[in-house]
């Protein structure tokens, strides 16, 4: 189980292996938007890794950093986002960030596309349908 938790606005998101995951008490879920293009997602050291990837982009992307990892996964588990990429951090950054994102329905894979454990590289999570499109970048 793992729990993120916002004291400025009282926001818990909380998830538990294959019970779900929610918000305040509040079933969550992952986006089900489809199309790259009318997607908005959340990057983690944006500027190093991913910038210079999403500028080779021939479609519109619409890209957020909200500087913390646990914002970042709360807010995409809640589908107010459509992905994520974290190309590093430490077990602190992923460890309720993890689970959240998997009991909400995220694909949530290593930056190659391997299921995620705590000891690969980066973390990127987002809806199903748009995984494979977020992994050619």
């Amino acid at each position: 189980m793992g729990a993120i938790y916002f004291p400025e606005t009282k926001e818990m998101y909380f998830a538990e292996k294959g019970k779900g995951a929610n918000m305040n008490g509040e079933k969550i879920v992952c986006s089900q938007t489809s199309e790259l293009k009318d997607s908005i997602g959340l990057g983690h050291a944006f500027s190093k890794y991913i910038i210079p990837k999403m500028a080779e982009l021939k479609e519109r992307v619409h890209m957020n950093q909200l500087f913390c990892m646990g914002h970042h996964a709360a807010y995409v588990a809640d589908g107010k986002y459509d992905w994520l990429i974290s190309p590093g951090g430490k077990i602190w950054d992923y460890a309720a960030s993890y689970i959240v994102l998997k009991e909400s329905g995220c694909k949530v894979t290593h930056l190659d596309g391997t299921d995620w454990t705590i000891k690969g590289k980066g973390l990127v999570a987002v809806n199903p349908k748009l995984h494979e499109k977020i992994m050619r970048l």
